[in-house]
């Protein structure tokens, strides 16, 4: 296995901040002035970390066109009275039971409650929240899209937990078969970074303490994203990148930020294990204590 030494020659650093993620929020109205009064109030507001983008449909066939497209719809508002008198709850029934989507959350407004009781509606139809469009002030619309954009925020963690679980079972047979370590530790980095579901560029490095010469050496046993395609031009890592690391090479403290993750640990009494994760995107849903999990068991294997 060839020992990759970290290099201080010069390296463009990254400069571009991590892109703000978005609620995206779909508001199905045939009253123009309901859109531009929700816009008013949530458009570009921050929400738990992201940002809400409002999307405009006026009957509930534009709804579905949109809702079936590649959005990761998190709140959809719906009227119910549009193009025909239950039009927004035979929307809820569709996205439930034909679109098959049980994340999103639906929150029912209506300005004639007459035509859809709201205790019929909750127990016949599933809904997040029902309001009627006079109750609805802007203090109130933001309180309930808080709490649309928690429940699915807490839904879409629960989905991706199981979600990983089971790619984690698939994967682990095929990573125990891999006989080259290098290979292994790239396999492992791979599959840990697809399981996160996070954008990023990383590399996982193992250093050995000092040798009879007194000297230590790192060794770069895995990478990807950009610091891959610096491995394979045989450029230097920033030195941004390399502070870091050293950084937690000496101190065994692990950092988590907007901009970057970093863990160490001891893997014997004479070698340390580094895991750099650069994101591309603010990480929302990162969990540090899996990723100190995986860099632990992995060195385990190593």
């Amino acid at each position: 296995m060839d020992n990759y030494l970290f290099s201080q020659g010069e390296q463009p650093e990254k400069t571009q901040k991590p892109k703000t993620l978005k609620w995206h929020i779909l508001i199905v109205d045939d009253d123009k002035n309901i859109h531009d009064v929700t816009k008013l109030v949530l458009e570009g507001k921050e929400i738990l970390g992201r940002t809400i983008s409002c999307t405009s449909a006026f009957s509930s066939e534009q709804a579905k066109t949109l809702l079936m497209s590649d959005t990761n719809w998190a709140c959809v508002f719906i009227d119910v009275v549009m193009e025909s008198t239950h039009a927004g709850l035979e929307l809820v029934n569709w996205i439930r039971n034909t679109l098959n989507n049980h994340l999103v959350r639906l929150l029912i407004r209506t300005g004639q409650a007459g035509y859809a009781p709201e205790q019929e509606v909750i127990e016949k139809y599933d809904i997040n929240d029902y309001r009627t469009k006079t109750e609805l002030t802007a203090t109130k619309l933001v309180s309930c899209t808080y709490g649309a954009l928690r429940g699915f925020r807490d839904l879409n963690t629960v989905e991706k937990s199981l979600k990983s679980f089971r790619n984690l079972i698939e994967v682990s047979g095929d990573l125990l078969k891999i006989q080259n370590i290098n290979d292994f530790a790239c396999a492992a980095l791979d599959n840990f970074l697809s399981l996160m579901e996070v954008e990023s560029s990383a590399i996982y490095i193992m250093r050995h303490e000092n040798d009879i010469f007194n000297q230590s050496h790192k060794i770069l046993l895995a990478s990807s994203g950009r610091f891959n395609e610096l491995k394979k031009a045989n450029q230097p890592f920033p030195k941004n990148v390399n502070a870091i690391v050293e950084e937690a090479l000496s101190s065994g403290h692990s950092h988590f930020s907007d901009d970057y993750y970093v863990a160490c640990i001891s893997t014997s009494s004479d070698s340390k294990a580094v895991l750099y994760i650069e994101f591309d995107h603010q990480p929302s849903d990162f969990k540090a204590s899996i990723a100190e999990l995986f860099i632990n068991n992995i060195a385990l294997m190593l």
